[in-house]
């Protein structure tokens, strides 16, 4: 017969077993407590707030400008991002101050041709068009089919969004890569779109870069020094 003395080691062997066994259910439970608190915070934190959907126009953009001027340097021609600013275009969904293209100069048939479909921001961000004409800003200019754009026309069967009008603001790169306004600013922020002719942005939400003479850009690197670079 086995006396209590046999058993009592089967029995503190049983016992811590249990004790390991809560100890792992509990540091599951943790854990798991843990990543929903932590999804709920990430949501909170950078999901609700448009600095996710801020982040991503930058990116476009830069990506944007970059390729332009990649394009001017392999093509050893003339290339330009153009930014649509025809408020006509608005309305949900639409390009106004949304949408970003690149046209290069054809040397053989002397006119603009397009080098990409185009970009669009995100939704609820739009390009900030006071921020970008203060100062030494982008010039704006209204492109149709027959109008002479720095004496060279933009080609009739290259349409842009909406057929070949339409006001676009434009960067321009030359043959060698480099900027042809230098210190111009590209700057994007968080915006309502009240009406299709009307774009209010809010100046707590913005970022953005310089155009270097280069060519290459350089970004703001917070909202402070983006508000120090836009005063007078």
């Amino acid at each position: 017969m086995t006396s209590f003395r046999d058993r009592k080691p089967l029995f503190h062997a049983e016992s811590r077993a249990l004790r390991r066994g809560f100890t792992l259910i509990e540091l599951l439970i943790t854990m798991a407590v843990i990543i929903i608190v932590s999804g709920f915070v990430m949501t909170a934190v950078g999901g609700n707030d448009g600095t996710n959907e801020l982040n991503s126009a930058i990116s476009r953009a830069d990506g944007v400008f970059s390729l332009a001027r990649s394009a001017a340097i392999s093509r050893k021609t003339p290339v330009r991002v153009l930014v649509c600013n025809d408020a006509s275009l608005g309305g949900p969904n639409g390009p106004f101050l949304r949408f970003l293209t690149i046209y290069f100069f054809d040397q053989e048939s002397e006119q603009w041709q397009p080098f990409m479909e185009g970009e669009f921001l995100p939704q609820g961000i739009f390009v900030d068009v006071a921020s970008i004409q203060s100062g030494d800003g982008a010039r704006s200019w209204n492109i149709t089919s027959t109008e002479v754009i720095n004496h060279q026309a933009i080609s009739s069967n290259a349409p842009l969004i909406g057929g070949t009008g339409g006001n676009w603001l434009v960067y321009e790169f030359h043959a060698n890569g480099t900027a042809r306004d230098p210190m111009s600013r590209f700057v994007v922020g968080r915006s309502i779109q009240a009406q299709p002719f009307n774009v209010v942005p809010n100046q707590y939400m913005r970022a953005g870069f310089v155009l270097f003479r280069s060519g290459k850009v350089v970004h703001f690197q917070s909202p402070e020094h983006l508000l120090g670079a836009l005063q007078p």
